[in-house]
Order: structure tokens, then sequence, then C-alpha cells
């Protein structure tokens, strides 16, 4: 958790290498905190790391489809926060994808969250913003 805050507070003062080392290490004693892992793939992001990004937000997004389904499959309710976490991880990478002109990739992740919250408002502007930039393999 130390690092977890540690690399949230550098992250907050555009500290991007230092917050992405705390992420890190905040994986390394925690490999399933998808927080540190969302966080860092942000910063990524800001560092121009984008398939790093893309990367990170796959291992989330992974990690919780494979607990939903294992959940379904076992009768128990959806968590809903992992739910809003999946939903969040895909857009970040539908987006990402779709600024490395990955569109194909990135319009399976926008089907993806529309089918897990149909009015996710973030992404329906994303996907409108998106539609502005060229299109690519």
């Amino acid at each position: 958790a130390i690092n977890f805050d540690i690399g949230y507070a550098h992250h907050r003062r555009s500290e991007l290498p230092l917050a992405a080392e705390a992420y890190v290490r905040a994986l390394r004693a925690n490999a399933d905190d998808h927080v540190s892992r969302f966080n860092l793939a942000m910063v990524l992001v800001l560092l121009g790391r984008a398939d790093e990004a893309a990367r990170e937000l796959g291992v989330i997004a992974d990690a919780l489809a494979a607990s939903a389904l294992a959940n379904e499959e076992a009768g128990l309710p959806v968590d809903a926060v992992e739910k809003s976490l999946l939903a969040a991880a895909l857009c970040e990478r539908s987006w990402v994808r779709r600024r490395t002109g990955q569109t194909d990739k990135a319009d399976e992740d926008v089907a993806a969250v529309l089918e897990l919250e149909p009015g996710h408002a973030e992404l329906l502007h994303r996907r409108a913003l998106g539609r502005l930039l060229p299109r690519g393999g």
C-alpha cells in the first residue's frame, strides 16, 4: 500500500518516472493490485509508452474478465467494483489502441465496454472523438 501512495504522490506532482517506479514496486509486492496497475498504465501513456500501457491494461482486463466468468459459473453475483474497473481498463485501452492506429482492436474494446455498461459516458465521448482520427490497422 505504501508504494501505491508514493506512486500516487509522484503522479500528482507530475514526477512520472518516479511514479512509474513506485507503481512497479507496488505490483512486485502484490501482482493483483489492479489499481496500481491501472495508474501505472496511465503514467505510461503520459510518458509516451502506449504499447506498455495497453499491455498493462490488458492484464487488468484479462484478470477481471476471468474473475467475472468464475463468479458467473459459481452462481455468484457480479462484483460491481470489478465490473467498473474492467470497463475503465477497456475504455482506456481502446483509446490507447486507437491513438496507436490499432483501430480494429480499439473497436473490440469499445464493444466490450458497451456490453458491460451500455451508457458509459466517457467511452461514448472517446468513441466520437476517435471517429475524427484517421483509421489505421
